[in-house]
């Protein structure tokens, strides 16, 4: 060996990921594959009470201060730990998945900072309109809840919004804000496509991936136990359809994605039964099939309202219309009904949406349109059938969305209707903001 030759570590103990994978079984791979490509969507989720500056206005409250610097401590000095779980990514715009009792208490706490601040706004404008000048100030919050999200890329606490919570689903939806993640020079993790928890057979190979006790990034695999469990959830209702798995679930997973063999989230991970308060073998997972559709819901919605707000982030005066109906999503059904109407033809290429249900006090309901009774399964009656938005042809559900999801409270639309006999007629609806 030369004087001068250096052996290094790396030079040893350095390879090929590729040259790993020749040793690993088809399984074995399987599982590697699905944690290198779903990892950087996985995060942990933890919320505070921090101390806030007397000044802070009603809009830091409600947004959490997503747009204040990440140049402070994270989190602030005086701060109170409120909860820890994971989440994970579900759009490639910043929107992510959790339970809601992950961020429970602190949604709580904004919500009463709201309250609160709703509630002083108006004594605070009796006392100004008071004739006598009140010899005393109102008092003020002192501390507020932010939620942080840290992402396996880095290890700076990110902080988010609570979009919009579902207890009754202990599911809730977060968004990272794009200014503070290019702050902190990063990307929105990549989203973890959805699968189908219908298809599942006891027995399959399930995969979670989560930060239980702290420990970030901790995959565990198992199999399907049981399916279409109930458990009570935090909002004390039952919860139907959960998947039980054995894969190890511990505090701190909660939130995270239960994936199938494909790398598919399926559902998410929610609570376990132990004596112990540790892992005993018996997990569960509300099932991703019966909520996916109401969260990307909501997340329009909020990208809607997003879209409203000036360069301050303050509504300006305008909110998202309410059009109050439901429609019927099922092209089965909607064949069916189609026939019906039709005597059993059903050749020609049929367009419009059938009204599914109408919310009460409702633009909708002030508008007379009737939605499908499905109250005796024999005696179905068609209600409305919505072919037409402001004169432009209505023929998907997509058509309507794209109709109605830009419009604003006080906005006025015209839809033509269409009843079970086939007579047409035109409603005027004004929008209104939604309760």
């Amino acid at each position: 060996m030369h004087a001068h030759e250096v052996i290094t570590t790396d030079s040893f103990i350095t390879t090929k990921s590729s040259n790993l994978d020749k040793n690993l079984t088809s399984d074995e791979r399987s599982v590697v594959n699905i944690v290198r490509t779903r990892s950087p969507s996985v995060t942990s989720v933890t919320s505070y009470a921090v101390p806030i500056n007397v000044r802070s206005t009603n809009r830091d409250r409600g947004r959490t201060q997503s747009y204040k610097s990440l140049k402070e401590q994270v989190p602030p000095v005086g701060s109170t730990a409120l909860g820890s779980g994971s989440a994970f990514s579900i759009t490639d715009d910043g929107y992510l998945l959790t339970n809601y009792h992950v961020i429970e208490r602190a949604f709580q706490m904004q919500q009463t900072s709201i309250r609160t601040d709703e509630f002083y706004k108006n004594i605070t404008q009796k006392v100004q309109d008071f004739p006598i000048p009140i010899p005393f100030s109102l008092p003020k919050s002192t501390r507020m809840a932010q939620v942080y999200v840290q992402l396996e890329s880095s290890k700076t606490s990110i902080p988010c919004r609570i979009v919009s919570v579902k207890p009754e689903n202990d599911i809730a939806i977060l968004h990272l804000n794009a200014t503070s993640m290019e702050t902190a020079g990063l990307y929105f993790p990549p989203p973890i496509p959805d699968g189908l928890s219908t298809d599942l057979l006891v027995g399959q190979n399930v995969l979670a991936i989560g930060n239980p006790f702290g420990l970030s990034q901790t995959v565990t695999t198992g199999v399907v136990s049981s399916l279409d469990r109930t458990v009570k959830g935090i909002a004390g209702n039952d919860i139907k359809g959960c998947i039980q798995t054995d894969a190890a679930i511990n505090p701190g997973n909660s939130g995270g994605p239960l994936m199938n063999s494909m790398g598919q989230v399926i559902g998410v991970n929610t609570m376990i039964i132990s004596t112990s308060g540790s892992n005993a073998g018996i997990g569960f997972a509300v099932p991703v099939d019966g909520i996916w559709g109401a969260v990307m819901d909501l997340i329009e919605d909020d990208r809607v309202e997003e879209r409203l707000k000036d360069g301050d982030g303050n509504s300006a005066g305008k909110r998202r219309g309410w059009l109050g109906l439901k429609i019927v999503l099922d092209q089965s059904l909607a064949n069916a009904l189609f026939r019906r109407m039709k005597g059993g033809d059903n050749d020609e290429k049929e367009t419009g949406v059938f009204v599914m249900s109408v919310d009460d006090k409702s633009p909708a309901f002030d508008a007379g349109i009737v939605p499908l009774d499905m109250g005796d399964a024999s005696k179905v009656q068609i209600g409305d059938r919505i072919v037409a938005v402001n004169g432009n042809s209505i023929r998907t559900s997509s058509d309507l969305k794209q109709e109605i999801k830009d419009r604003i409270v006080g906005e006025q639309i015209t839809m033509t209707l269409e009843d079970s006999s086939g007579e047409r007629r035109v409603v005027y609806i004004t929008l209104k903001a939604k309760p």
